[in-house]
């Protein structure tokens, strides 16, 4: 994830170089995505607003679930995660969106399938805790998984008023 938060750090930054003066930069992102533009609107001053949809809260608990049932001795998942942390240069507790949402001072759309096996709806529920009351604008879609909620209109009109008022 890493990796993908200097990406988009690095694409605002090279907006800024090219174009001079940009107006504010909205971000969206799906899954992996919405936890990566959670971090990169909790640091990037240019960012106005950000949309997490189908994000998890937690990157050790998820990559934990991603073993579970493989019986892998739980020894060798701790030691390949140090390695990991050591690989990217951050702690997974650092880039965790539970931890950096409660830093944002900006709007945050979360928006999270009922039905969604892959990152299951309490983390969805963990990061609503965590981001401060004044910034959130949570939904949670009944039927939806992880990806049919891309095609339910809905989240593309609530998404729409959500970022319409955040340029207010």
């Amino acid at each position: 994830m890493v990796k993908f938060i200097e990406d988009v750090e690095t694409g605002i930054r090279f907006i800024i170089e090219e174009f001079g003066t940009i107006q504010p930069v909205l971000l969206v992102g799906h899954s992996l995505g919405g936890a990566t533009v959670i971090n990169v609107a909790a640091r990037n001053p240019h960012v106005k607003a950000a949309a997490s949809i189908a994000g998890f809260s937690d990157m050790d608990r998820l990559l934990r679930r991603s073993f579970a049932g493989k019986k892998v001795p739980g020894i060798l998942i701790r030691l390949l995660f140090r390695y990991i942390e050591l690989k990217i240069g951050e702690k997974f507790s650092n880039i965790s969106p539970n931890r950096v949402a409660s830093r944002l001072d900006k709007p945050l759309f979360l928006v999270h399938g009922d039905k969604d096996d892959v990152v299951h709806v309490s983390e969805f529920e963990e990061l609503k805790r965590a981001v401060p009351e004044r910034y959130l604008h949570a939904h949670l879609l009944k039927g939806e998984d992880h990806s049919s909620l891309l095609k339910n209109p809905e989240l593309y009109d609530l998404m729409d008023s959500f970022f319409r008022s955040s340029l207010k």
